[in-house]
């Protein structure tokens, strides 16, 4: 036999927020900069977290050489610029 607090029906919170009466108007609300920042912001759903690994990235990685030219005393040389990045 089941307990009464089990067969109880579930509370939903938007529910609740979205039943609940204002004396302002949406537009009215949506005048100030901060409550549309409020608005939008609990309107956002979270983005899924995605999986980095990379580990056990396979093959070569794909980097390129950044090329330039340099003028030193009158003559031009082509130099590779090493940003330690690779």
């Amino acid at each position: 036999m089941p307990s009464v607090v089990d067969s109880l029906e579930l509370y939903d919170i938007p529910d609740d927020i979205l039943s609940l009466t204002s004396i302002a108007t949406l537009g009215q609300l949506l005048k100030y900069p901060d409550q549309r920042r409020n608005l939008s912001r609990i309107l956002k759903r979270p983005l899924p977290p995605t999986e980095a690994n990379y580990a056990s990235s396979a093959g070569v990685p794909k980097t390129t050489a950044v090329k330039c030219y340099v003028q030193i005393a009158n003559k031009i040389v082509v130099t590779v610029l090493d940003t330690g990045a690779a």
